[in-house]
């Protein structure tokens, strides 16, 4: 589960147990692609040249070589565990002992039944270590790394210096933050930097650790309270801070033979991001000042750059610049599906105060011959996980960009509202750390407060509002029902998580740590809050989810069941946390439409007053 929407998460495959096969050529180039191949590949021999065993100890759900073990693919998001040298003479890889990891398993029907390690929050990790291999002398070492015994490296790089290895390291409460750079010839480290933060450490800090030729690197940090850019040498010692101000910088383009930097932030407004370059004297230029969204990719001399813009409006529109500013030309426009949208609703963007005073941000949807004389029911759409944003003032908001969703529900006379509440992103490291050891509480008391405000504008049938999320969204919606105040007459759930001592160890522990040092915090739960829930409900689940694993829904509904509540369900069969399949999708997005027809639009107004289901 990721801090972004988990909604189109990619499948994940077991990691099988991998040996590390380099190829060397004949003409004795060590620049070749390394080769991952089975244990029981018998090849030796390539076209160009003979193929070297680097490694023998790999074992399916044991020893993992120079590739990720699943939660750390997951949840520090990268599949390569290896990294060559510049010249290509070493070899480095992150070796996974995953023996005593909990094996997880489930059914994949019809006669089958797949596992593999899945460590929940609590559990015991993988233990990991940091191996090189010299390709000219064949020397195999281990690298001295001093970290604590259930710490995690979620990065290592070379520099552009050989006997420069970055290897990054974790607590396992993932709020202390070091780089060491080893010398792959004697697998000595030193410690060059560290970071520590009360609550946690986002993946930004190691995703998008950077080094240069001069030996220096651009490091993240929210050290100040926001999202910025720090230059440091590779002593460690910091150079200058590259960014500054109350917002977060969300993208860094790179910095170019100058040392002037390009980046992305939402200095503008948390809503809209736009580009901006710095130069070393600290001169600041914002290269697209048109309010919206704009996305940027540089030519490799930072000369020139395509923007992709949109707004909450406008669909993409992609241009060149060059690094001054100034547009060259519009390389499209997007017509075609502005056109096909003009009649599909009026969107807009709003903000309200929430009755414990918190300013929040969200966008509406509107039917195209809104009324405002009529009371509509309404639909909310919401994620709500750490660190996440789905209102933005860019074409990109909705469950599939461009409201595709939405806009056709919308046509059956519905409004549709999404609003980021308390632990969403883009507003400071305060605002999104606000939910630390308590996921789940202040996101769901901020959609019941949306609820409520939405219930006290003329043109919304107050006993007629829903709400639905997936994955952290899923587990939102149910806390959100089961709210005491009772704002919801019904809600859609699909792949939640219901209580988080079922899920991974490393996205669940950075935000709660761990089930026995947090217990109150983890009964922060839809399975301990059931009691209260309150709507219709539909649950939706693959039944091979190997992310949010079908046992969340399986212990809820049994928790239901026991208390005689009513409710709907939809399972898909060998199908993912992603529910993917096109027949499959359509399925799922056509169960939904039905459910919220039956159970929302097609209620008589008059009587839509909220009862209890009990």
């Amino acid at each position: 589960m990721k801090g972004q929407r988990v909604k189109e998460s990619k499948s994940h495959k077991v990691t099988k147990s991998k040996s590390l096969k380099v190829k060397k050529s004949k003409s004795r180039k060590l620049t070749d692609p390394l080769d991952l191949s089975d244990l029981s590949d018998p090849s030796d021999q390539k076209e160009n040249g003979a193929t070297i065993q680097v490694t023998d100890d790999g074992k399916f759900n044991n020893i993992i070589n120079g590739k990720p073990d699943w939660v750390y693919e997951e949840e520090f998001a990268f599949n390569r565990a290896f990294d060559f040298s510049i010249d290509g003479q070493y070899l480095a890889w992150i070796k996974f002992d995953e023996t005593k990891v909990p094996i997880a398993s489930f059914s994949v029907y019809p006669d089958s039944i797949y596992s593999y390690k899945y460590p929940k929050a609590g559990d015991t990790n993988s233990t990991v270590s940091v191996w090189t291999y010299d390709i000219q002398n064949g020397v195999t070492k281990k690298m001295s790394i001093p970290m604590d015994a259930d710490g995690y490296i979620p990065r290592i790089f070379f520099t552009k210096d050989k006997r420069k290895l970055a290897v990054c390291t974790l607590n396992r409460h993932q709020n202390i933050f070091r780089i060491y750079i080893v010398n792959p010839e004697d697998g000595i480290a030193k410690q060059i930097f560290e970071e520590t933060d009360k609550c946690y450490l986002e993946e930004d800090i190691y995703s998008r650790l950077t080094f240069y030729d001069n030996n220096t690197f651009v490091l993240w940090s929210e050290r100040s309270g926001y999202k910025h850019l720090y230059l440091y040498d590779i002593e460690g010692r910091l150079l200058r801070q590259i960014t500054h101000g109350n917002y977060d910088v969300s993208q860094y383009y790179g910095m170019d033979s100058h040392g002037t930097v390009y980046y992305a932030s939402h200095e503008q407004s948390p809503l809209n991001q736009n580009v901006y370059k710095i130069t070393k004297k600290n001169r600041k230029t914002c290269l697209t000042p048109q309010s919206g969204w704009h996305t940027a990719k540089f030519s490799s001399d930072f000369k020139t750059f395509t923007d992709v813009f949109s707004d909450i409006n406008t669909p993409n529109i992609t241009s060149l610049y060059d690094n001054k500013g100034h547009r060259l030309r519009v390389i499209d426009t997007n017509d075609s599906v502005r056109i096909a949208n003009a009649e599909n609703g009026i969107v807009e963007l709003f903000s309200f105060t929430t009755s414990e005073n918190v300013v929040l941000n969200g966008w509406m949807l509107k039917p195209q011959d809104f009324n405002p004389e009529y009371r509509y029911p309404v639909i909310m759409y919401q994620y709500s996980g750490p660190g996440s944003q789905e209102v933005q003032n860019s074409w990109g908001n909705g469950f599939y960009p461009g409201l595709q969703f939405e806009r056709k529900m919308v046509k059956k006379g519905v409004i549709f509202v999404c609003v980021d509440g308390r632990g969403t992103g883009c507003r400071g490291a305060e605002w999104k750390k606000c939910t630390y050891l308590n996921m789940g509480d202040k996101e769901s008391r901020d959609q019941v407060e949306t609820a409520l405000w939405l219930s006290r504008q003329s043109y919304v049938d107050k006993d007629r509002i829903a709400i639905w999320g997936w994955s952290f969204g899923g587990f939102n919606t149910l806390l959100a029902m089961s709210d005491p105040r009772h704002v919801f007459r019904c809600g859609v759930a699909v792949a939640p998580v219901t209580d988080w001592r079922f899920y991974d160890s490393v996205y669940t522990e950075r935000f709660m740590r761990t089930p026995q040092e947090n217990p109150d915090g983890y009964d922060i739960s839809p399975l301990h809050r059931c009691n209260t829930l309150h709507g219709n409900l539909l649950l939706v689940h693959g039944l091979a989810d190997d992310n949010v694993h079908f046992t969340n829904t399986a212990e809820y509904q049994k928790q239901l069941v026991q208390m005689g509540y009513p409710f709907e369900s939809q399972y898909y069969t060998n199908k993912n946390h992603s529910i993917l399949g096109t027949e499959t999708r359509k399925h799922l997005f056509n169960r939904i439409e039905r459910f919220f027809t039956e159970h929302l639009i097609e209620i008589t107004p008059k009587l839509s007053t909220l009862t209890s289901n009990l």
